[in-house]
């Protein structure tokens, strides 16, 4: 029998269930949705989104590319990022704008 582990964040208005294992895996999987909310929420840039996140732009930016190869996210401009998909960001914002 095992504990269930539920992070929140407050910033970010959410709780989200990191399973019942925290292992490095499902930490960067964690920081990834995080960076895929704050996404849906409107933060477009490197900066807006390691504020929101608490976390260092080296950390976000380490995160952005995986997110960009596995063709969720995509780059606008210099420091400027957006969801692929409108439809997948609509989503996420109102699966996570109600936790």
């Amino acid at each position: 029998m095992g504990v269930d582990f539920y992070v929140v964040v407050p910033k970010l208005g959410i709780r989200i269930y990191v399973g019942r294992h925290i292992s490095e895996e499902n930490s960067e999987e964690f920081m990834e949705k995080l960076i895929v909310i704050s996404l849906s929420k409107g933060k477009k840039s490197l900066t807006d989104i390691a504020k929101e996140l608490n976390e260092p732009t080296t950390t976000i930016g380490r995160y952005l590319p995986i997110l960009m190869e596995k063709e969720l996210v995509i780059k606008e401009s210099r420091g400027s990022y957006k969801l692929l998909d409108n439809l997948f960001g609509y989503w996420v914002k109102q699966k996570y704008a109600a936790v």
